[in-house]
């Protein structure tokens, strides 16, 4: 079987593009990965065994052995010595996040049984915060990161990229900040949203929140029952959806309550691009990502995907038995498909 993987497009940040920077996908082609343009041109030819989100010039990169973090023309920015987080068949599990304002996080040995720690990796491959005694950091966002300094069921607070206790620990969770406000949970079933002094501006009165993205947060009411709220907590798009992710360039992906499948839909709630969904060749498609959405589709020489899957955890994965890797633009047309 074909097994083709991904990172998480958690909260909608990972490999999210800043402000002049050009965004670059990683691709499967033969084995190998490299990385394309939006346009579906190659700008790194395959010849790394993995690479995961790529964001703000840098990627993380895997060269069978170890991660590292590589730039766009494929050269070592800190060399491959972080060991896998886990294995999910032939997927290795990044320990490295994906770049956020200039910096990822890496935390090693994740068991309570055993040492543990983390720091911060910066753009020019450096370590920040290594001298500091965290048992957990979350992802950099806006100059700050959640960090848990007791243990795996201690409280998180959230620290400044200079190591800096900005709130002090007293959540259950806290996500990464999005125009001045995070997701943060009271307990396990109470979420809500705090500024960056701590304070409650939306309150903890959702069983599970994701981080606000062009204005709107997907957040769970009840058991199968998600909607979107604005930063005055309002809901604003509450369509029946079992699941939802975040909004990106306009589009998000909704699971439907009445028909059990995946839909895209628009900022009014709309569905939009149902011919992309219809497809004959289509086996499984994620949540768009700096305007492209990654797919697997069937084989040119295949009848039919075969044995197909998605998981939609913390790090989504694809696979199809007789699928091959494409991408799909905000239009729904193909971009690229590996072997064109």
């Amino acid at each position: 079987m074909r097994k083709l993987l991904f990172v998480p497009v958690l909260f909608a940040v990972a490999g999210t593009v800043a402000a002049g920077d050009e965004a670059l996908f990683p691709a499967q082609q033969d084995g190998q990965w490299g990385l394309i343009d939006r346009d579906g041109e190659w700008v790194l030819s395959p010849r790394f065994e993995q690479i995961d989100a790529f964001s703000e010039g840098r990627g993380i990169a895997f060269d069978g052995d170890h991660f590292g973090v590589i730039d766009a023309a494929g050269d070592w920015v800190a060399d491959p010595r972080f060991g896998p987080s886990g294995r999910s068949g032939d997927y290795r599990i990044p320990p490295l996040t994906p770049y956020r304002d200039g910096h990822t996080t890496y935390c090693w040995n994740p068991s309570p049984r055993r040492d543990r720690g983390c720091m911060l990796v910066d753009h020019d491959g450096e370590p920040r915060l290594s001298d500091h005694d965290h048992d957990a950091l979350g992802r950099v966002s806006e100059g700050l990161l959640a960090f848990q300094p007791e243990g795996p069921f201690g409280d998180w607070g959230v620290l400044s990229i200079d190591g800096d206790v900005v709130i002090e620990p007293e959540f259950h969770e806290v996500g990464i900040f999005v125009d001045g406000l995070a997701p943060a949970a009271k307990d396990r079933r109470s979420w809500g949203f705090i500024n960056t002094r701590g304070e409650w501006v939306i309150e903890p009165e959702y069983q599970e929140t994701k981080a606000f993205s062009e204005g709107l947060a997907a957040v769970q009411i009840g058991s199968w029952h998600w909607a979107y709220i604005n930063r005055e907590g309002e809901v604003v798009l509450d369509g029946g959806y079992r699941d939802a992710w975040s909004f990106d360039n306009g589009i998000a992906m909704v699971h439907d309550d009445d028909t059990r499948d995946y839909i895209f839909i628009d900022s009014d709630g709309g569905a939009v691009l149902s011919e992309l969904l219809k497809r004959d060749d289509l086996c499984t498609i994620l949540p768009f990502q700096n305007g492209l959405a990654a797919a697997l589709v069937q084989a040119p020489d295949a009848s039919g995907c075969g044995t197909t899957s998605t998981s939609r955890g913390d790090n989504r994965t694809m696979s199809a038995e007789h699928g091959v890797m494409a991408y799909f633009d905000s239009r729904g047309e193909m971009v690229w498909r590996a072997g064109d």
